[in-house]
């Protein structure tokens, strides 16, 4: 009885190696068949968050944060010029293809957006107008996109004074230079509350 058992083993093991070289050679026959089609392997999706350090992430807030600051000065100079209608001043932060939204209201190019936002100036009194920046988001070709919320302070001589605000989305090109900023497009909605 054993060596029935013995042989009976000794076939399937025979038969088992048969049928693993038999695949292998089919495998290796499938492979070389030009009608058959081929499998491409796609490399595994790496995700920014996977590789980004935290030391790499600090770095890119802090730069942000000091793009934000670096902003004040061309929105205080833009609000000195709208208050005291400066053309050449607001000329040198609006570029050529700048295009300015105030409400239901979009101007396009230099020369009308500096004449829309002087013409606002004239039309409200405008004594102060301010920004606060909350998100600042960097693109490629150096433009940076800023949004925050913005307050205008209008007085006409012998009346009271009025404050309206808003939200804003400005996109700037930063360039370096004499004028490292320069405005592509301003849109302010006022009366709109900015969400997070």
């Amino acid at each position: 009885m054993n060596g029935r058992v013995t042989i009976s083993r000794g076939l399937v093991a025979l038969a088992l190696g048969t049928l693993a070289l038999a695949g292998c050679k089919a495998r290796d026959s499938a492979a070389a068949d030009p009608s058959r089609p081929a499998v491409v392997k796609a490399p595994p999706v790496v995700l920014p968050s996977d590789t980004a350090k935290p030391d790499t992430m600090l770095d890119h807030i802090q730069r942000m944060a000091e793009l934000s600051r670096q902003l004040a000065e061309p929105y205080a100079l833009i609000a000195f010029g709208a208050v005291n209608a400066d053309r050449r001043l607001l000329t040198s932060y609006y570029g050529p293809e700048a295009v300015f939204s105030l409400g239901d209201s979009t101007y396009k190019g230099m020369t009308a957006v500096v004449d829309a936002v002087i013409d606002m100036g004239r039309r409200t009194g405008l004594a102060d107008w301010s920004r606060q920046s909350w998100i600042l988001t960097g693109h490629p070709d150096s433009i940076y996109v800023d949004s925050g919320t913005y307050v205008m302070q209008a007085k006409r001589p012998g009346g009271t004074a009025r404050e309206s605000r808003g939200t804003y989305v400005a996109t700037w090109r930063h360039l370096g230079g004499p004028t490292p900023w320069v405005l592509l497009r301003d849109e302010l909605k006022p009366g709109s509350k900015l969400r997070r």
